[in-house]
């Protein structure tokens, strides 16, 4: 399985607030999400009724993960799903059962009906405005998944390619690899996990640095800075590729204003990163309420200061600014 320590915290700093995990099975992915980002809030779905069990029983003491019998498509409906007698392999695409008792791997023989919508109905139900991670693996379906997303802004998606039939009507690695090209997205790592008879490819993708603005560029390759001198050099890749993406598309004249915005992004972040290191340890407990709320006082001022030079840069570049929404970093909070 993914190593999301490795693979997905070097894209992130702390600010991870909403994660889905479609697929959830037994939210074993909420679970592990849930310790990376304590923080954030978990949306679980899982539409087959067993498993649906499986999860609310697995998350009952996590408060921040919240289970849904919900599956997801491109569009809303009363689906038919395909599972094995455990709930295990389930999937909307019918089973090649034939191809499975050749390999010797379970048939799925269960048909259950499902209630599904789309991310996008869903967020906009819930007032959810961004996903940071999106976790889709649902045998199969992915594409349609990923085609139900409409406008609902997304910082990263982890899906999975079948890469054997054992399911029909399996989309085209190729027109899954270009629908997610489609959506401004790069596939930044691939992972090939699973038995021989059933393997699957996970592809590990971020926004395209394209999409963004110039400040929020910046502003991540300050952070990266500190996680290349902290965490070491698995976080080199999306460094230079941050990087890469300031000299190609900066003209000469705009570098001293870019370095100016990097510097004073990695001062900020750096105090950032100090201020949060024990609570990211877990030491609350040791600190004390007292140094806890001071402490998140002064993050949040720093939060402030740190979309102040963002949308600095932005403005003076033409490019739009990052504009946070009931968010601790406004200006006029306290710092």
């Amino acid at each position: 399985m993914i190593n999301k320590e490795k693979s997905i915290l070097p894209f992130f700093n702390s600010d991870i607030s909403v994660i889905f995990e479609v697929g959830a099975y037994n939210c074993k992915e909420s679970l592990e999400f849930s310790k990376l980002f304590p923080n954030a809030i978990i949306y679980a779905f899982e539409p087959v009724k067993k498993n649906y069990k499986k999860c609310k029983n697995a998350v009952d003491e996590n408060s921040n993960i919240r289970v849904y019998k919900l599956g997801m498509a491109e569009t809303e409906g009363i689906f038919s799903i395909y599972t094995n007698k455990d709930g295990s392999a389930s999937s909307v695409l019918c089973p090649n059962n034939e191809y499975r008792k050749k390999k010797g791997v379970e048939a799925s023989n269960f048909v259950e009906q499902i209630k599904v919508t789309t991310i996008e109905k869903f967020c906009i139900e819930k007032n959810i405005s961004k996903i940071d991670i999106l976790w889709s693996v649902t045998n199969g379906y992915d594409l349609n998944v990923l085609k139900g997303i409409g406008n609902i802004d997304i910082e990263m998606i982890i899906t999975r390619l079948i890469n054997r039939p054992v399911h029909f009507e399996i989309p085209d690695e190729t027109e899954m690899r270009n629908y997610i090209d489609q959506m401004g997205f790069q596939i930044i790592e691939e992972i090939l996990v699973g038995k021989k008879e059933v393997k699957g490819t996970y592809l590990i993708c971020r926004r395209s640095t394209m999409e963004m603005n110039i400040g929020e560029v910046v502003d991540r390759l300050s952070i990266l800075f500190h996680k290349v001198e902290k965490v070491g050099e698995e976080c080199l890749p999306e460094f230079y590729a941050y990087a890469k993406d300031i000299l190609l598309n900066s003209k000469p004249e705009d570098f001293e204003d870019l370095v100016k915005a990097l510097r004073d992004l990695y001062r900020i972040n750096g105090i950032i990163w100090a201020l949060e290191s024990d609570i990211r340890k877990g030491k609350e407990g040791q600190m004390g309420l007292e140094e806890v709320g001071r402490r998140a006082l002064e993050i949040r001022g720093y939060n402030t200061k740190r979309v102040e030079v963002k949308n600095q840069i932005a403005e003076k570049k033409g490019h739009f600014k990052d504009i946070k929404v009931d968010h601790s970093s406004l200006p006029g909070r306290d710092f």
